[in-house]
């Protein structure tokens, strides 16, 4: 009898060879296929002890899946951002030949004072903001900052303004960020209070990002001359 248990898993791991190596042979199998396989392979592991091999393989396979994956739900989220803002995607004029992210406190005020005065490029930034929107309120919040600010300009800006920095909170580009979100159906809801937060921690946080908190830690702990 155990022999025979020993012949099953034989037969079923040589099965599982031999389906990974077509797999892998053609990167056009549908997703449908991969979850096959996946759940084949996670079966086979959960009755039997594999080698290491069979186990490294089932990694790859798992890693090659979950790609797949992400792959699907980084179109899907695009489609949804263009769903959510109803708009088609194209240009956005600003004024005086600004680019987005800004880079600096003059720009960023020029943008806001042009949008309490401009009616409509409100609404055109209103919209480009939308379609930004993500499935929760700290994505969502995440891209739309990023598109607007460079990650210079977000570390000199904060919620309140302290010292030199740009004041978020007085800007008008705030509320038209708050209507932003509350457009995307996932975000709809959203408090003052809740996206205060989010925007909050997204500022502070700049100057982690880009290699910052990697350059502090550094400066902090110099290596040994050997």
């Amino acid at each position: 009898m155990v022999y025979g248990d020993k012949e099953v898993v034989y037969g079923e791991n040589q099965a599982l060879r031999e389906s990974t190596a077509r797999a892998a042979s053609d990167d056009s199998g549908s997703l449908q296929e991969q979850v096959k396989q996946v759940g084949t392979m996670l079966k086979t592991f959960a009755r039997t002890g594999q080698s290491g091999a069979d186990q490294t393989l089932m990694l790859r396979r798992l890693g090659e899946f979950g790609d797949v994956v992400r792959s699907m739900d980084n179109k899907m989220d695009t489609m949804l951002q263009h769903f959510c803002a109803n708009v088609s995607v194209g240009e956005l004029s600003l004024p005086g030949d600004l680019l987005l992210p800004l880079d600096t406190q003059e720009d960023l005020a020029l943008l806001d004072n042009s949008l309490r005065q401009d009616k409509e490029l409100q609404e055109r930034f209103l919209r480009f903001l939308a379609i930004k929107c993500g499935r929760d309120l700290k994505t969502t919040v995440w891209r739309m900052l990023q598109s607007i600010f460079s990650n210079h300009l977000s570390i000199n800006t904060t919620w309140t303004g302290v010292g030199d920095k740009a004041c978020f909170r007085d800007m008008f580009l705030k509320t038209i960020v708050q209507r932003a979100i509350r457009k995307n159906p996932a975000t709809q809801d959203a408090t003052d209070e809740a996206i205060q937060v989010n925007v909050t921690r997204y500022l502070k946080g700049a100057s982690d990002r880009e290699g910052g908190k990697r350059r502090r830690t550094a400066e902090r702990d110099p290596q040994p001359t050997p």
